[in-house]
């Protein structure tokens, strides 16, 4: 089991490497009702399908649509692979750093407005729809989802060596 787990995590590494996988609130989702997800989805399609579940809810409210920013999905990527690997859950890292830090790190400074929602949810067979779910049962996070000033998004998903599964969406207006 060690071996397996240790090869998909290395094989996760290289295709997040590869660009093949593509206020302050948190949802976490029920531990103790899950059941145990198989590994076979992946994060871009974990990221494709919030992204489609976010979209269609902006516009069943009459909003427009968000556009896919990969600058800023490349940031939402580092940051939930840095709680994936560091084992923390929060949007300010251990060592201090925080969303505008880390978008300003990837040279990222055309912006007028951020918002940031992140999730961690482990053992569901749909963990798309359960960080969503969680979010826009969150007043924060549903704020941010329905801020019609924000225009694009950026999603970035991590699996632990536990299988918890972390998700981070950046909102942006670009100036």
């Amino acid at each position: 089991m060690y071996r397996v787990m240790c090869f998909v995590l290395c094989l996760a590494s290289v295709l997040l490497a590869s660009d093949v996988i593509t206020s302050p609130i948190k949802a976490v989702a029920n531990e103790s009702t899950a059941t145990v997800v198989p590994l076979v989805a992946t994060s871009a399609s974990i990221e494709e399908q919030v992204f489609s579940a976010i979209n269609h809810f902006r516009e069943e409210q009459h909003l427009s649509p968000l556009s896919m920013a990969k600058d800023l999905s490349s940031v939402a990527r580092f940051h939930s692979q840095d709680m994936a690997t560091r084992s923390y859950f929060d949007h300010i890292s251990p060592d201090g750093n925080t969303m505008r830090k880390r978008v300003l790190g990837f040279g990222i400074t055309n912006w007028n407005r951020l918002a940031e929602n992140i999730a961690m949810n482990y053992g569901h067979n749909d963990p798309a729809t359960v960080a969503v779910r969680g979010w826009l049962n969150s007043p924060a996070h549903r704020q941010n989802i329905l801020d019609q000033d924000l225009t694009e998004t950026g999603i970035g998903v991590a699996v632990d060596a536990k299988g918890r599964i972390y998700l981070t969406q950046l909102f942006a207006r670009r100036k």
